[in-house]
């Protein structure tokens, strides 16, 4: 889900309302009381929320609060898969990775990373030493 950034003026200052990729946010949080305190925080949200999220996001403001804030964070572009191999450019899915592997979709999602052509063989770990003496 696209990540959104809502600043709104409110009284004497400015809210913030922000929307992550998983529906995480909050409603509400104060962003300041002059348009470069909120301009500032606006700015750090969509660094949190929309820069590292695949799909992009927006940034909604009022004029004088939007003129402070870098052209780039107006709006970030979607960028396709979160992870992509290095090897091969094919996209990687990293909750298979990063958890130990307990649901049926997690186990699909690492058999379908390992089917990569580019997937890293079994790690293996020091050969046993075989014990050449024979024991009476």
């Amino acid at each position: 889900m696209k990540s959104t950034v809502i600043i709104s003026k409110r009284g004497a200052g400015y809210t913030c309302d922000a929307s992550g990729r998983y529906g995480g946010g909050y409603q509400g949080a104060s962003a300041g009381r002059t348009p470069e305190d909120a301009a500032a925080f606006g700015a750090r949200e969509m660094l949190r929320y929309a820069q590292v999220n695949p799909e992009g996001g927006d940034l909604i403001a009022p004029a004088d609060v939007l003129a402070l804030i870098p052209a780039h964070l107006h709006h970030i572009e979607p960028r396709g898969a979160g992870i992509v191999c290095p090897r091969c450019g094919e996209p990687i899915n990293a909750a298979a990775q990063l958890a130990k592997i307990v649901t049926p979709k997690k186990a699909a999602a690492a058999r379908e990373n390992g089917k990569s052509p580019c997937a890293p063989g079994k790690k293996r770990g020091r050969p046993k030493k075989i014990n050449s003496e024979v024991k009476p």
